[in-house]
């Protein structure tokens, strides 16, 4: 969690150093573990990518959050 919150201000590779240390403990639990730890990954980063961050700029800049997007 922690990891993930520093590398996501990282453009574009952030997410994925941040979510490999769970990715790997995923799988020394079982490869299907690792697999929903990346489903979930990919889920609350998308999350936050396309709503949240637009929202919070969008605030903040005085712009509609789809501009943000774009």
């Amino acid at each position: 969690g922690i990891i993930a919150a520093f590398t996501n201000i990282i453009p574009n590779l952030g997410p994925f150093i941040g979510a490999a240390p769970a990715v790997i403990v995923g799988l020394f639990v079982s490869p299907m573990q690792a697999l929903y730890v990346i489903i979930i990954v990919t889920i609350v980063q998308q999350f936050e990518s396309n709503i949240i961050s637009p929202r919070i700029m969008s605030s903040k800049l005085n712009i509609h959050p789809l501009t943000i997007i774009i």
